[in-house]
């Protein structure tokens, strides 16, 4: 399933201006995820989730003295408000690492704004509800400027709006910086969807100083009074739900923001400047001055200081283009203001770095701000990925992403077929799905298609017999289609149906349940809906990822790989998914109930577990010359068969026989290409078989000679 990535603007503290007096601190859990997670090079406030006791004042060294650190939440007093989350593995997987700082947010000290944990309810920021509030008071500064800069993410589904407030006099009164302050998430799907309640959809990394919910803003310390931070999120703004109603920061990084020569430009960032060149001249604080261009890069040091861009680095984010080209406006208006972020290499998160874009070394000019330049669905990297034009809306990549979908009806208008069919064309591309009613199609009409999608709108009769030994990975859920019957998937023979508000737990740790963790529970409807259960014998070779939360022998989500034993005692042909919804059930699903559907199908075509995506990429045929051109994805080490059959009922496709001693050929990555004589047949049916190739042997001797 295709997620886009949408990054706003947003600068960041550069952590060039850093210095080892400054105070780095990261919030770790010591009771969750196998807590606590310390992020290199921070110091480390560890507590226990929702245990008062933990959230003391802790003292950490910074500045030549020692700064107090404590935190509370004033307007309340349950111990649930208080929150200190790690999150697993799972949803940790959906966070680019390369930036070295999953230990910074993988973890976060937080509030939990809901009644019944203890919390005062939503807040809209203005006069509607009450604001559930946590400080952080800050003991220990001396007199002078600061610069703050803290994160705010959640691995999992957590992403909220949030003001902060800061007060100078130790919390007397408080001045607002704002409530367009911004939590983020990682991981796609949650109540609510960050992807559909106008939040922008998941931040992934991989550095957390460019997240626009990365929050920085000046301090400026008496030295007399402490300095308090309020925070308070703007709970139920982008939905009334759980996701939406907790609030956390990972940590944060405090930096001394002293002028000693009264330019405005901070004194840590002269001295950047002076140390980079020894010989140049530049000496003193004086000798830097904002209208000059340190690092000839077409922005002053003044703009850099604004932009937190490195002053001695003429392209500071490394992607090929000049800082001062790099405007951060967000519109492009040409190589010499291309309205991207000069500290995000790729400011659209599309793939493709900024400078990439802007360049023709592509073969075009794509937006650096907009993931997809020409709007048809597929992001710009993807499309070169795939060979086509990313500045045309009518060439997009179709290989490997082909959905066929059969329902009852001339077209997706019976029970929630609708629904599906606009829920695939938005994830996959309109292009890349096709919709034929089951009656009409045939054996054979879903070769060349990624998947085949079986609704259960159409009665069982209608598809029965014609895709059981089909090579093409299907996800059904009609549920007589289940069954270890003629024509059937053989994959289980109990369907026990039930109609009710659904709950699901997560068995399994898999491809399709990333995100969520086993053991949890997932809403999977939003009110009465029939589901249906695996309750029978279930083929040797299938899982349910998933059980009715009441009652665990009730499979849900059951799955069987290519080639596992089916309840017929054969290999499976391809990988099958059968889940136990019905007509309708779409039309109430809660947003990780699709979040699992859509990871399903990303399952089946191959785009979510590392599975070499084996694909035909080009079938030709040459009139003058009579041949027939066959091409396919290879990869080294492997083996391929050409097999054929003029009726792919008779037997699955590895019984069909090979096609004109096409055997054993070897791999030419990355493409293999077959030319053989067209065939006589006006239709015959073609399948590759990709194997793994035997060892080689290096040694051979049978031990009898006495040599």
């Amino acid at each position: 399933m295709k997620i886009r990535i949408l990054l706003t603007t947003q600068v960041a503290l550069a952590t060039a201006t850093l210095s080892s007096q400054d105070l780095l601190v990261d919030f770790n859990s010591t009771s969750q995820s196998g807590g606590p997670h310390p992020q290199t090079d921070y110091q480390a406030y560890n507590a226990a989730h929702e245990v008062p006791a933990d959230f003391i004042t802790r003292s950490f060294p910074a500045f030549g003295t020692s700064i107090d650190i404590t935190p509370a939440w004033p307007n309340t007093t349950d111990n649930r408000v208080r929150q200190m989350i790690d999150r697993g593995d799972g949803n940790d997987a959906n966070w680019n690492n390369a930036g070295g700082d999953l230990d910074l947010i993988t973890d976060f000290l937080g509030i939990d704004t809901r009644p019944a944990n203890g919390g005062n309810g939503n807040w809209d920021g203005d006069a509607g509800g009450t604001p559930t509030y946590m400080t952080l008071t800050l003991g220990g500064l001396s007199a002078g400027t600061y610069g703050w800069t803290s994160f705010h993410h959640d691995t999992e589904h957590v992403h909220t709006n949030f003001e902060v407030e800061i007060s100078i006099d130790g919390g007397t009164s408080y001045t607002s910086l704002g409530q367009e302050f911004y939590m983020s998430d990682s991981t796609p799907g949650g109540n609510p969807d960050s992807a559909t309640d106008g939040a922008g959809g998941t931040r992934t990394g991989p550095d957390a100083t460019t997240l626009n919910s990365t929050a920085t803003f000046q301090i400026d310390a008496s030295g007399t009074d402490e300095v308090v931070l309020r925070f308070a999120p703007l709970s139920g703004v982008l939905g009334s739900a759980v996701h939406n109603q907790i609030w956390g920061i990972n940590g944060f990084q405090l930096s001394a923001l002293d002028d000693a020569d009264g330019d405005g430009l901070a004194d840590s960032f002269e001295q950047g400047i002076i140390a980079a060149d020894p010989d140049d001249g530049i000496a003193t604080l004086e000798d830097v001055l904002p209208g000059d261009d340190f690092d000839d890069d077409g922005s002053t040091n003044q703009e850099e200081s604004d932009n937190m861009t490195n002053p001695s680095d003429d392209d500071s984010d490394d992607d090929g283009l000049l800082d001062g080209p790099e405007s951060n406006t967000g519109n492009f208006v040409g190589p010499d203001d291309t309205g991207s972020n000069p500290n995000n290499a790729d400011s659209d998160a599309d793939g493709l770095s900024d400078g990439e874009e802007v360049s023709e070394d592509n073969g075009f000019v794509t937006d650096p701000n907009n993931a997809d330049t020409d709007g048809d669905g597929f992001d710009d990297g993807n499309e070169l990925a795939e060979g086509s034009n990313p500045t045309d809306p009518d060439d997009a990549p179709e290989v490997g992403l082909t959905i066929l979908f059969l329902g009852n009806a001339a077209g997706p208008t019976a029970g929630a077929d609708g629904a599906i069919m606009t829920f695939l064309q938005d994830s996959y591309g309109t292009q890349n799905v096709t919709y034929m009613q089951s009656s009409v199609a045939q054996t054979g009409d879903e070769l060349g298609f990624g998947v085949l999608l079986l609704s259960s709108t159409f009665g069982s009769g209608s598809a029965r017999g014609k895709f059981q030994d089909s090579p093409v990975p299907i996800l059904n859920w009609e549920e007589a289609l289940a069954r270890n019957a003629g024509g059937e998937f053989a994959v289980t023979d109990g369907r026990t149906k039930e109609t009710a508000s659904h709950s699901i737990t997560i068995n399994v740790e898999h491809p399709i349940t990333a995100g969520f963790q086993a053991g949890q529970r997932v809403q999977m409807t939003t009110g009465a809906a029939e589901f249906w259960w695996s309750t029978g014998l279930q083929a040797p070779g299938a899982v349910s990822l998933a059980s009715d939360d009441t009652s665990p022998t009730n499979g849900f989500l059951t799955i069987v790989e290519a080639g596992d034993e089916l309840l017929t005692g054969q290999p499976a042909p391809a990988r099958r998914i059968m889940l136990g919804i019905t007509d309708n059930t779409f039309n109430f699903f809660t947003d990780d109930a699709k979040t699992l559907f859509g990871q399903s199908i990303d399952w089946l075509l191959g785009l979510s577990d590392g599975a070499n995506r084996f694909q035909l990429t080009e079938i030709s045929h040459h009139p003058v010359s009579g041949l027939l051109a066959i091409s396919w994805e290879s990869t080294a080490g492997k083996l391929y068969n050409l097999r054929s059959t003029l009726d792919p009922g008779s037997a699955t496709p590895l019984e069909w026989p090979v096609f004109g001693g096409n055997i054993d050929l070897g791999a030419t990555p990355p493409e293999n290409t077959l030319t053989i004589p067209m065939p006589d047949e006006q239709s015959r049916f073609f399948v590759v078989e990709e194997f793994n190739a035997p060892p080689v042997i290096l040694f051979a001797d049978d031990l009898e000679s006495g040599a």
